[in-house]
């Protein structure tokens, strides 16, 4: 997802462009034929998809960096409260990765 194309394209590569995120997540999915699709970007991406219910569960990467500013992952949601159940938890020496799955109501 962006708002704007990239400044140059590779010979190989395919972009696909969607009027919203609901389509493009639908194109995503039909073009995944049954494999998964990822979903990757900052907060305000994350809070539509998980606004929108458009995916099954959340992964997290919590590195040990604390930045002065930005957005907040979970503001700007519905006040629908979520169930999250924790699928596997994976400690590094860089990183804590979690990943959740998102229960249906």
């Amino acid at each position: 997802m962006t708002h704007r194309p990239p400044a140059s394209l590779r010979e190989a590569s395919v972009y696909l462009y969607a009027p919203n995120l609901e389509v493009a997540i639908e194109t995503a999915t039909q073009a995944a034929a049954g494999r998964d699709v990822a979903v990757m970007g900052g907060a305000s991406l994350i809070q539509q998809v998980l606004s929108g219910n458009l995916v099954d569960s959340l992964q997290l990467h919590v590195a040990p960096v604390i930045f002065g500013s930005g957005l907040r992952l979970f503001e700007n949601l519905e006040e629908q409260p979520r169930n999250l159940t924790l699928s596997s938890a994976v400690a590094t020496a860089s990183a804590m990765h979690l990943l959740y799955t998102i229960e249906r109501s």
